[in-house]
Parts: structure tokens; C-alpha cells; sequence
């Protein structure tokens, strides 16, 4: 693999990895529903500056894919990762995260007809092992909230897979960064009047506003774009990379910046989770049968 896209891969597992902890600090000031909806308005708008100044648009033919993807993509795993967050630590939703392609594989199952081979149905087992044991053995005592917390975390996964795949199928042609302004624009009109009815009773920080700049910028704009032209020029197989990379900075992250411990049973709840998705993700695709 050339250095640059190795860099280049680190960067974005960096990026996102410490999308958590800052989820977790701005969603006490700004409540779950207005955070995203700041988060994908600012996001668009940041894009269609620069989709402004390259003389690009979003197609007519085009905008109801990017609205059904930014629904599904965005506005939906956004809420739920950020309820979940405001809930649990932020190392935990970093290290759920990384069962997306475990969700990818079960749904490729379902919706393209692929094989459950033995490789992918070890992984899938190794996924649930792996979070039962950072649920049931981690640091945060369980009860109904947090187990609330971590369904939410791991719908959230599941949206983000479905929105790969139908990415992959329906809208691979479309540019990333078109794509990634009409999502995220869709996804802030729909969470617009849940918003609005769910405003924080004091106006949020300057800090608040800073940290959520950075993520709607960093993170759900420009992140978002680049692992989309990742995946179509490496392909989604190495893509992956990416993903496995994210729970290993947002521990790094959380640490850092929220002073969370990382406990031994975290780190072997978190290398059972990679391990199912190394097992997943780099198997050879079967043929449909």
C-alpha cells in the first residue's frame, strides 16, 4: 500500500475516532437533537461552499438517493450514537463502531444473496462475544439504560452498513463530495422540527460551539467525503481498514481529552470485536448461491 494512502488512512481513523469524545462533550449543552442537526446543517453548508466554488451541484435526478442516504447515513445513526454517548463513556461507542462491517456481512447475507461461510459466521459470533464481554465485564455497571445505550449504539452500525451497501449499489457513480452536501443537507431538514422542539433552556458555550464546528466540518463533512473516494479507489476490502483503525484512536482520544481509564478487560473486549471484524472483513466475498 503507498505511504500516502496509508496516511491518508490513518487520518480519517483519527478523525473519526475522535468524533466520540467530542460528541460526549458537546451533547450535555446542546441536548442530542439540536447537536445533529447543527452537526449535518454546518457539515452541508461547509460543502456547498466548496461545491460553490468548484462549480458543481447536486442533480435533480439524484437528490431523493442522497435524501433516502442521509436519512439512513446520517441523521438516524447521529441520534442514536449521540443518545448513546451522552449516556455511556465515549471509549464505548468508539469501540461499538467497529461493528460495522460485522452488520455489512449479515446484511450482504440478506439483501445480495451472499454465502454465510464459516469465516464470516466465526466473526459474527466473535462481534456478539465481543461486546457481551465490554458490556457484561467493562467498567460502567449494567443496568437498563446502559444496556438501552449500547442497542442504540449497535443500530447505529447497522444504519451505517445499510448505507454502505445501498452507497455501493445505488450511488457509486455520484460524486463523494455532491453526495456526502446532499446527505447531510437532507439530513438537517429532517432533524430540523425535532430540533426546534427540543431546544437546550441556555445557549451553548463558545467551547460547545467550537467542538461541534470541528465535527460537523472534520468529521461528518470532509471525513465522510474522503473514506467515500477511499473506497472506490482502493476498494471497500482494504477501505476497511479504516473502521478497524477507529476504536484504537477513539480510546486514544477519549483518554486524552476526558481522562477515561482503560481498563484490561476494555482492551480484550475491544481485540475480540477487531478480531471479528479482520475475520469479516478481509475474507474473500463468496459467490451468491
Amino acid at each position: 500500500m503507498p505511504l500516502k494512502t496509508l496516511a491518508e488512512i490513518l487520518v480519517l481513523a483519527a478523525v473519526w475516532g475522535a468524533s466520540f469524545p467530542l460528541i460526549r462533550m458537546t451533547v450535555p449543552e446542546f441536548g442530542v437533537l439540536p447537536l445533529n442537526f447543527v452537526r449535518c446543517a454546518l457539515g452541508s453548508l461547509a460543502l456547498g461552499a466548496l461545491l460553490m466554488l468548484q462549480r458543481r451541484h447536486l442533480a435533480r435526478e439524484h437528490a431523493g438517493l442522497a435524501a433516502g442516504l442521509g436519512v439512513v447515513g446520517n441523521a438516524l445513526p447521529f441520534v442514536l450514537f449521540a443518545w448513546a454517548t451522552s449516556i455511556l463513556p465515549a471509549s464505548y461507542p468508539a469501540v461499538i463502531n467497529a461493528t460495522v462491517p460485522v452488520f455489512g456481512a449479515l446484511l450482504a447475507i440478506w439483501l445480495l444473496r451472499e454465502r454465510m461461510t464459516a469465516r464470516r459466521g466465526a466473526g459474527v459470533l466473535l462481534g456478539v462475544a465481543g461486546v457481551g464481554l465490554l458490556v457484561g465485564l467493562g467498567p460502567v455497571a449494567m443496568d437498563l439504560q446502559v444496556a438501552g445505550a449500547v442497542v442504540a449504539g449497535l443500530g447505529a452500525c447497522l444504519c451505517f452498513a445499510l448505507a454502505q451497501l445501498l452507497t455501493k449499489r445505488h450511488a457509486s457513480h455520484v460524486n463523494s463530495l455532491v453526495l456526502t452536501f446532499g446527505m447531510l443537507g437532507a439530513a438537517s431538514l429532517v432533524l430540523l422540527i425535532p430540533a426546534l422542539c427540543f431546544l437546550p433552556p441556555h445557549w451553548p458555550s463558545a467551547s460547545a460551539w467550537l467542538w461541534v464546528s470541528i465535527l460537523a466540518v472534520s468529521n461528518s463533512a470532509w471525513a465522510t467525503a474522503r473514506y467515500m473516494a477511499l473506497v472506490v479507489r482502493i476498494g471497500p476490502v482494504k477501505a476497511m481498514t479504516v473502521p478497524m483503525l477507529i476504536p484504537v484512536f477513539g480510546l486514544l482520544w477519549s483518554a486524552a481529552l476526558l481522562g477515561e481509564r482503560i481498563t484490561p478487560i476494555f482492551v480484550l473486549g475491544t481485540a475480540v470485536i477487531l478480531s471479528a471484524v479482520w475475520l469479516v472483513a478481509l475474507e474473500r466475498r463468496a459467490p451468491a448461491g
